[in-house]
């Protein structure tokens, strides 16, 4: 069980900092425990029960967030050979949901792959790929930024120090 003020990453949602464990008014005629989730990225409030099947963990530490970073060139791009937005929709859907940093890595450099190789061509990548791309660098961004106690408009720039790379 976490405790409060823990950072955790949630679902779909991210970095979140636990900021009470207790059974919320709208549940009174319940015992069940919930935590009380403050997002990091945005504002809102999230209820999550203490015993819910939702994705959660405790936020890597600056040690693992180092060792992830190191291990970003040796991570192949995702390689997906889908037809139609519906299957490209439902491979990134797969990648994020496997709450594998290596997959969501993967997908990024797809998509930044995908739109390399368009903007060469002069033209932009798809509505689908612009969201995940989004929401992954949000994802990713998010918990290092935390991990690394950096701004998380840094990220980017933090990466491609330590890679030796330029932006």
């Amino acid at each position: 069980m976490f405790q409060i003020n823990d950072l955790i990453v949630y679902g779909q949602i991210g970095v979140c900092k636990v900021t009470d464990i207790s059974v919320p008014d709208f549940c009174k005629d319940s015992n069940r425990l919930y935590y009380t989730l403050e997002p990091v990225s945005h504002r809102g409030t999230v209820f999550c029960p203490v015993d819910t099947n939702v994705y959660m963990r405790p936020i890597l530490s600056r040690e693992e967030a180092e060792d992830l970073i190191t291990m970003i060139p040796g991570i192949a791009a995702a390689s997906c050979t889908a037809s139609n937005m519906q299957e490209l929709n439902h491979h990134y859907s797969e990648l994020m949901r496997s709450h594998n940093y290596e997959d969501l890595i993967s997908l990024l450099i797809s998509i930044y792959t995908k739109k390399n190789n368009r903007i060469q061509n002069n033209q932009k990548i798809g509505t689908v790929d612009e969201t995940y791309m989004k929401r992954a660098e949000s994802l990713l961004y998010a918990e290092l930024s935390v991990s690394l106690e950096i701004p998380e408009e840094d990220v980017p720039h933090y990466i491609a120090e330590k890679l030796g790379q330029k932006i």
